[in-house]
Formats: structure tokens, sequence, C-alpha cells
């Protein structure tokens, strides 16, 4: 049996998507919720386990048609600043330096989840063949939605790269 590149991202594909959920979901209610010191670590730190399957698993997916060495494109390049970012973060709260976690726990997470996770929908992409059926423009307008989405989280008060007070 050969691990080609497309029977290697069938397997980590599948990891990739499952990790990228709690990821998704679990971050914003650690990040900006208001919760117990106990649920925020137990958040945390799902989260943080789930970003680093993500990294990880992310390195291992081949690009279609956007490489530029071997299969890694430059969306790859996410991967290497989450895993540095993680690792990052997780130093500054054991540094108990809480205020600078908070702000390079958001940083990472709109990078991330917010720039990376809808670059995904560009045309080509598998997330964009997956969420409608096959190759299709309208991912552009996804990305545009999501741009508009997030220059609107950048603009709120509880600005995510805001240093807190």
């Amino acid at each position: 049996m050969s691990l080609t590149p497309r029977s290697v991202a069938l397997l980590i594909i599948p990891l990739h998507f499952l990790s990228a959920m709690p990821a998704l979901i679990v971050g914003p209610f650690s990040i900006w919720g208001r919760t117990s010191r106990r649920t925020h670590k137990w958040l945390g730190y799902t989260w943080v386990i789930a970003m680093t399957v993500l990294a990880i698993t992310g390195l291992f997916i081949p690009s279609n048609g956007l490489a530029v060495i071997g299969h890694f494109a430059p969306i790859h390049l996410f991967s290497v600043f989450a895993l540095w970012g993680i690792s990052r973060d997780v130093w500054l709260a054991r540094a108990r330096r809480f205020a600078d976690h908070q702000l390079a726990m958001r940083s990472t997470w709109f990078g991330a989840m917010g720039i990376a996770g809808l670059l995904n929908f560009l045309l080509g992409r598998t997330v964009n063949q997956m969420v409608f059926g096959g190759p299709s423009d309208f991912g552009w307008v996804l990305i545009g939605l999501g741009v508009v989405a997030l220059f609107f989280i950048g603009k709120s008060p509880a600005y995510p790269f805001a240093r807190p007070s």
C-alpha cells in the first residue's frame, strides 16, 4: 500500500475538519466569554488541543493547484503561525502575564479561524467544494461577507487586538 498525497489527504481532511469545529466554537467562549477560572481553563485546554491538531493536520493537506514548494502553498504558513502563536499563548499564561495572554489568544483565534478559515473558501479548495457541492464562485461572496464581519468585530468596543484595561 502506498500513501500518495491524495490518500493522505483522505485520512487527514476529516481529522482536520473535526478539530476545526471545536476550535471555531469553543474559542470565542474561552477568549471573549465571561466564565469562571475553572471553566476558562477547561475551554482553553480544549481550544489549544483542537487548534494544535488543526494546525498539524493542515500541514499535511496538499494544496490544489496553489502549491509553491512540494504540496505547500502560502495558506500552510497559517499552520506554522498558529503553532507558534499557541505555544506563545500558553507560555504567557504560565508566566502569569494574563493581559498579554488574552491579547495573544485573541490574535491567534482571529488569524487562524478568521483569516485562514475564510481562505479555505477560495475556488479549488476542498472546503469550497464540500460546502457548495463543487467548485463555486460563491466562495468569493462568503469571503467578502467574512471580511466585513471581521472588520466590524475589529471595530467593536471589544476589539480582539485591544489591550485589556
